[in-house]
């Protein structure tokens, strides 16, 4: 079984959910929130920076009512790429990788008796690569508002699975050399009157250490994961409806009205767009 990060955690926020964006492979005709497409925009951007490209400006594209604080991300995006970047060398941006983390029991064959194991491969492609004082180190950025805690919001990376995931590929692509963790690369939304007096505090960067107690159970927990997954697909999806309204109860489920048979998930408020877009053969 092959899966990604993205997916065991839409599994956990809704079986449903994940069935309708991994499995039907539909989506809300409209694309992203503003918030996502801005923090989305900023990674496009700074990774292209690491790569020595021009990825252009992050108010390129953006809505009118985000332009003034697209502007102040720029401001943030131009001094990171003079200042915050304190790595050696880089060895990858955005390149396909993937980990084995064991697989789980099946029974199959007539009325369940026979057993096999069934192998659990996670892939991702992790933000970027560096060299840092002779250890390799995953940069990770992330855009975040004005109001979130980073000491708090990196407690968060360090537990992340994602991180623990990209921990475990980093390390089995570059065996002789020592994992030194997550370099946590915070740009946070500041208005533009704070941009304009600091463009400087917009930024922040937070050196996460990764265990190995941590990946191990990590993978312990994906495996426990994929075989709910996997059984999901045998015997049906259930529907948390904990989730419905979002994590703060503010914003509806792009699949509710699905979910409440007011509309249909073939309709037209849906579309086809496959999550793996993007991973070439990684699927």
């Amino acid at each position: 079984m092959r899966l990604n990060v993205s997916r065991i955690k839409d599994w956990d926020w809704c079986p449903q959910y994940q069935g309708y964006r991994w499995e039907e492979k539909r989506v809300r005709v409209g694309g992203p929130g503003r918030a996502l497409w801005l923090g989305s925009r900023v990674h496009e951007v700074l990774a292209a920076a690491m790569e020595g490209k021009d990825g252009g400006k992050v108010v390129e594209g953006c809505k009118e009512e985000d332009e003034a604080q697209a502007k102040a991300l720029d401001v943030a995006v131009e001094v990171w790429k003079g200042k915050i970047k304190p790595w050696e060398r880089v060895l990858m941006v955005e390149e396909a990788l993937e980990t084995r983390v064991g697989g789980f029991d099946v029974e199959t064959g007539m009325n369940w008796t026979t057993k096999r194991t069934e192998p659990v491969v996670v892939f991702g492609r992790p933000d970027a690569v560096v060299v840092w004082r002779d250890k390799v180190w995953h940069v990770q950025h992330k855009t975040v508002g004005a109001g979130v805690p980073v000491a708090v919001f990196s407690k968060g990376v360090k537990r992340s699975l994602h991180e623990l995931m990209y921990a475990k590929m980093l390390k089995e692509k570059w065996p002789k050399m020592a994992y030194g963790g997550t370099m946590l690369n915070v740009v946070r939304k500041l208005g533009a009157k704070a941009m304009e007096r600091d463009p400087g505090a917009a930024l922040h960067m937070e050196f996460v250490p990764v265990g190995e107690a941590a990946i191990k159970r990590a993978c312990g927990d994906v495996r426990l994961v994929a075989r709910e997954i996997w059984e999901g697909d045998e015997r049906g999806l259930y529907q948390n409806r904990a989730s419905c309204v979002g994590r703060f109860g503010n914003s509806l489920c792009p699949y509710y009205g699905v979910c409440e048979g007011d509309e249909a998930i073939e309709g037209p408020g849906f579309e086809d767009k496959d999550p793996l877009e993007g991973y070439g053969d990684g699927s």
